[in-house]
Formats: structure tokens, C-alpha cells, sequence
């Protein structure tokens, strides 16, 4: 019963981003009943982090400003984290047609049973050079 326990106890706190949801207590009753208290986490903060999109991934300084991007999240600061919701955000970001790939990471923000969410974004590349040329033949009628 302690292993299952230490298990779930492990399991939780090593995946815990991606179910975002805290075990703060676990409790043996009788009959082998186990009761563990899970509280969903709380956006604490909001960042975003530009990416090369052809390097590495070593972050970089965009074009888009921080608020452009974070105005469009429908994740705000102390709001209930919702994997769907990040779905539904990177969706957002992408379908601005200014991104070429965006993911949101979730890291907790200590023991307070918040999580801070970082935007890694890789802007697409905008702009280009164009050449042209001709040749126009004039005929002049007398």
C-alpha cells in the first residue's frame, strides 16, 4: 500500500502539467480506501519567449510586441488553467497568420498551487526582395 501510494504521489508531481492538477494530501482510511485532495492550478503568470525558427530554437527578440500576442489568450492571470483552453489559445495565435508555430509550457510557480505559463512562439518570415525587369519596344507612326 506505501508503494501504490509513493506511485501516485511520484506520478503526480512528475506529470503534473499535464493533468494541472495538485495532490496536496493523501490519506489512508480503513478498508484500503485511499482519499487524495487534488485542487486545480492557477495561472499565476503570463511570458512570452520568441524562438529562431531555423537554429536551434535559441530565443530571440521579435517583431510582434508581447501584447499583441498576450492580448489574443483567452488564459488570464488568475483564472483556473485549462489544458483545452491552451489548445484553443495556440489556435488563436496561429490563425493570426503572423506565427509559424506557438506552444504554451506550464511550470509551477513554487508550492503555491499556481502555474506560470511561458508562450514560445516563432514568428514566420515576413517581407522578401522582388526584382523585375523589361524591355518596352515604342513605335512612333508618322
Amino acid at each position: 500500500m506505501i508503494y501504490f501510494l509513493e506511485y501516485v504521489k511520484n506520478f503526480s508531481i512528475d506529470l503534473w502539467f499535464l493533468i494541472v492538477d495538485i495532490v496536496s494530501g493523501i490519506e489512508i482510511l480503513s478498508g484500503g480506501i485511499t482519499r487524495l485532495q487534488v485542487s486545480e492550478a492557477e495561472v499565476n503568470n503570463i511570458s512570452v519567449r520568441f524562438l529562431f525558427l531555423h537554429r536551434t530554437g535559441e530565443p530571440t527578440t521579435g517583431k510582434t510586441g508581447p501584447e499583441t500576442i498576450l492580448r489574443q489568450l483567452n488564459a488570464k492571470k488568475g483564472q483556473v488553467y485549462s489544458m483545452l483552453q491552451a489548445k484553443t489559445d495556440v489556435d488563436t495565435l496561429l490563425a493570426m497568420g503572423i506565427m509559424e508555430d506557438v506552444s504554451i509550457v506550464p511550470q509551477p510557480a513554487g508550492d503555491s498551487g499556481k502555474v506560470d505559463l511561458t508562450i514560445n512562439a516563432v514568428e514566420r518570415v515576413s517581407g522578401g526582395i522582388t526584382a523585375g525587369g523589361g524591355i518596352v519596344e515604342s513605335q512612333v507612326a508618322l
